[in-house]
């Protein structure tokens, strides 16, 4: 998972089903759904589709909205917002384990990162620029239930597991395996799940090594427009939202 959102896993998830439910009922379809503007604000949740809690919100601003494409683009000072209780879980101790039912808001920092997602995918694709100087640092692949579409954003659920590649995508690794083997033997993935989710990064690896989309496009050259200013949350931003 993204370094902010680690910390947030508590209940145990249900990733196997839900990469299935999301591509039955996928955001593609643009017939049932309002795309929305570029400029726009939304929000992308991490949320258990059973268990129907909040875990992280990301404020966004869109940058692309069709039915081959979503991107969204995230700066430091952006708001976010952590659930907040004890943590202690996983192997370095960061993950959360027991909540206490609130929030707290934790602005981004560090680095831009543009968010590039396939409907249907379970995994959705970064890249982060330092922010001083919009210098490129790497390609992410982020492991993730298939989105959502809410009225306020996107709604998905983060999977552990991710891959981290190099500017020029000539290397790569994958991406905290500990805490997905962590997430299993606590009971919160099967292990069926984690196969599951190691084969969404295997489709991604796939595109990486035959420079298909998008990887094969000049992303890291591109640049936010300059009037964008930090989104603030919309009202609901905490509570569960059924699927259309």
């Amino acid at each position: 998972m993204t370094a902010w959102m680690r910390g947030q896993m508590c209940s145990r998830d249900t990733g196997l089903a839900s990469l299935r439910w999301g591509r039955e009922r996928s955001i593609g379809r643009a017939a049932e759904s309002r795309a929305f503007p570029p400029g726009g604000a939304v929000v992308w949740r991490s949320i258990p589709r059973i268990a129907r809690e909040v875990h992280a919100v990301l404020g966004f601003t869109v940058v692309l909205d069709n039915p081959e494409l979503i991107a969204l683009y995230i700066a430091p000072g952006w708001p976010t917002m952590r659930r907040t209780g004890v943590l202690g879980g996983g192997p370095r101790g960061r993950m959360l384990v027991k909540p206490d039912g609130g929030h707290a808001l934790q602005p981004w920092v560090d680095n831009e990162a543009l968010v590039l997602y396939q409907p249907s995918d379970g995994y959705s694709v970064w890249l982060y620029w330092h922010a001083e100087s919009h210098t490129f640092r790497e390609w992410y692949v982020n492991l993730e239930e298939p989105w959502r579409r809410t009225p306020i954003g996107f709604d998905s659920r983060d999977n552990l597991l991710d891959m981290v590649v190099a500017p020029d995508l000539a290397t790569w690794h994958w991406k905290d395996e500990d805490e997905l083997a962590w997430g299993v033997m606590s009971g919160r993935h099967t292990a069926g799940e984690a196969v599951a989710f190691r084969r969404e990064g295997e489709r991604a690896l796939e595109k990486l090594r035959n420079h298909a989309f998008p990887f094969d496009r000049d992303w890291p050259s591109w640049t936010p427009d300059p009037a964008w200013r930090s989104p603030r949350l919309p009202s609901g931003w905490n509570v569960y939202i059924e699927s259309a």
